[in-house]
């Protein structure tokens, strides 16, 4: 092996084991203001009902990537933007009721490593342009992609790159 395939080897393995290894996810209920405990509800019974469907079989992870992409018939989802758009729509209503915002948020953009997930934060402490800048990142990460369980990690725990992309508006 040559050393310019070693090093890129060593980046693969450290890349991957930032998106799995960094991130802590949290109890939300325990651990978190009250408004998160709500979403943290919310995110619950969506993955859930994502379990539970009949029609289209929501797979997560690395594997599941594998899964989806061998299942053209849109039977099978599970790309973590696939799961992003399900927990960004879905949650919406929630989060405006609790009175916080949301947005769809990436790492590694452009990269193998690519990963999408939604952030949520309260516009009352911090607003959104700011969010990212903030020493404590006074954000959470809901990101059921790879467990394929409803978890919620602190912002700061979940970033695990500098390329990071605030995808669209806050929820209307």
């Amino acid at each position: 092996m040559s050393l310019r395939t070693g090093q890129w080897l060593a980046v693969v393995l450290l890349t991957l084991l930032s998106l799995t290894a960094c991130h802590s996810a949290v109890d939300a209920s325990a651990e978190g203001p009250a408004e998160l405990g709500v979403i943290q509800q919310s995110l619950t019974r969506i993955v859930a009902e994502a379990d539970a469907n009949t029609r289209v079989s929501w797979v997560h992870g690395w594997g599941g990537n594998g899964d989806v992409k061998n299942c053209q018939d849109g039977s099978v989802m599970g790309y973590c933007w696939q799961w992003q758009e399900l927990i960004y729509q879905r949650v919406g209503p929630e989060v405006r009721r609790v009175g916080w915002e949301a947005a769809r948020i990436n790492i590694n953009n452009d990269w193998f490593s690519e990963h999408h997930a939604v952030v949520v934060f309260d516009p009352k402490i911090i607003s959104r342009d700011k969010l990212l800048g903030s020493p404590d990142l006074n954000g959470w990460v809901l990101d059921p992609w790879l467990h394929g369980k409803p978890e919620i990690y602190r912002l700061q725990d979940w970033l695990g790159s500098p390329v990071i992309v605030f995808e669209s508006a806050a929820l209307e």
